[in-house]
């Protein structure tokens, strides 16, 4: 999961925690206010009742008729012997049990037919019960109302807000999704631009803004961080050149010196002193290859000039021939003429004289080597393949490490050093190309070289 995926989930959970309190509270207080609500109705129409018991007697039985008309259940009664004095309709019809003396209630009761109060499967519906005492102390009255009504307003409302919190989670991940993304903006600025920092480019630095944020300071803390790897890597460039260097006039003044030897030796030491010479030989090519590695990596560009890749191709097809037929190797070229690109020819010569080299020498006997080049659009392709040993897939991009060889063994036997691939990469990235390497059969290898088209 994504930092900005993330972000949107936290954002959003916080936003619905908060929607839904709130939402909570905002249902309890709407229930309350409707309770407070009922218990004044409730509450006058007590007073109403027990005012009107109180003032009506035989000679005035009309003061009671109003209270037929109540769509409530109302008892009215003496306090002190419990005698009735009043029922009204839904009195007359069923029973409130166990009802306080002077306390506001909730009862659960059967409810008989023909009454329009909504029931539950029991037959029950819920009322609210409010009974009190006349001023005078001398009447009690006692008065209910359904709820049936407001827990649909309820249960309206619950499946209100429920819709209206679907919508809020709807466009709250979408604007949590957006506010991510802007609040991540500069970081992803800074991974792109830390990603364009490589080895061949580490003096790049990350821009600085005057903001006092996180991610300037994290620009900060990186830059200082690249400052530290292209010191140890200038250091290291300078000891392998400056080590080159040095080794390159002893091994050349050795193998003179180990020849003048074998020219004045005896038959039994020739052979010895020879490969001594071989040996030193080996290590002068290794010295070599390192101060052209460390020259080439030293530069950020090349000396430009119009290319004939198509000429640089055809002549090393021809001095490799009898190199690859020697060992038993069928070498064919399809190149066509003028393909040109803009760099340098030398270098260019040296890259692919590189491939073709290891073409022939990590193959088998009655292999085959095949090299075609064209253009596609605005790129110049060549692409080598040859027989040989197995490419793991894990290899393919640790081939143009420095030293690095995958049969070891064999390598060492044929004079190899790990540094041919390496050179040619670095010309290749010095053109401004790209070269790739991967095995596309079990015994075939495939080695493909991209230049930009002059």
């Amino acid at each position: 999961m994504s930092a900005r995926q993330k972000i949107t989930l936290l954002i959003t959970a916080a936003g619905l925690f908060a929607a839904l309190f709130f939402s909570g509270v905002t249902l309890w207080k709407m229930v309350d206010d409707q309770f407070d609500l009922i218990d004044d109705e409730l509450k006058t129409l007590a007073k109403r009742a027990l005012a009107a018991c109180e003032t009506a007697g035989p000679n005035h039985p009309e003061a009671l008729d109003w209270l037929d008309h109540q769509p409530r259940w109302l008892v009215v009664s003496e306090a002190a012997s419990g005698q009735v004095l009043y029922r009204s309709a839904q009195a007359r019809r069923f029973e409130l049990p166990n009802l306080p003396k002077k306390k506001i209630t909730l009862r659960r009761v059967p409810v008989p037919d023909g009454l329009e109060i909504e029931r539950d499967n029991l037959g029950r519906a819920d009322f609210r019960v409010r009974c009190r005492f006349s001023d005078a102390g001398r009447l009690w009255a006692c008065v209910a109302r359904p709820l049936d009504d407001m827990q649909e307003e309820f249960w309206e409302s619950v499946g209100e807000v429920a819709l209206g919190l679907a919508v809020f989670v709807v466009v709250l991940l979408f604007a949590s999704y957006v506010a991510a993304g802007f609040i991540l903006r500069p970081l992803a600025a800074l991974d792109r631009q830390a990603r364009e920092i490589s080895e061949a480019h580490l003096e790049r630095r990350l821009p600085l803004t005057s903001a006092k944020d996180e991610f300037n300071a994290l620009a900060a803390t990186l830059n200082r961080v690249f400052d530290r790897l292209e010191h140890a890597f200038q250091r290291q460039k300078r000891l392998i050149a400056d080590a080159a260097h040095e080794l390159k006039t002893p091994l050349a003044v050795l193998r003179l010196t180990l020849h003048n030897i074998e020219m004045n030796a005896g038959e039994g030491e020739r052979a010895e002193l020879s490969g001594l010479m071989g040996q030193a030989l080996r290590m002068e090519r290794l010295v070599k290859s390192l101060l052209d590695l460390s020259i080439l990596e030293a530069g950020d560009s090349i000396q430009r000039e119009q290319v004939n890749v198509s000429e640089i191709l055809v002549s090393l097809v021809s001095d490799y021939r009898l190199m690859a037929e020697n060992g038993g190797i069928a070498l064919h070229a399809d190149v066509p003429e003028a393909l040109t690109v803009s760099g340098d020819t030398d270098k260019l010569y040296r890259a692919f004289s590189n491939l073709l080299d290891n073409a022939v020498k990590y193959n088998r006997p009655n292999g085959e080597i095949r090299l075609t080049a064209q253009r596609k659009g605005r790129h110049i392709v060549a692409l080598l393949t040859n027989t040989g040993p197995a490419l793991p897939e894990e290899e393919a991009i640790k081939v143009f490490e420095p030293f690095y060889r995958v049969d070891k063994s064999r390598a060492r036997e044929l004079g190899g050093a790990g540094l041919g691939l390496a050179i040619v990469k670095r010309i290749v990235d010095l053109h401004g190309g790209r070269i790739t390497i991967q095995g596309i059969a079990q015994d075939r290898i495939e080695v493909q070289v991209v230049l930009p088209a002059a």
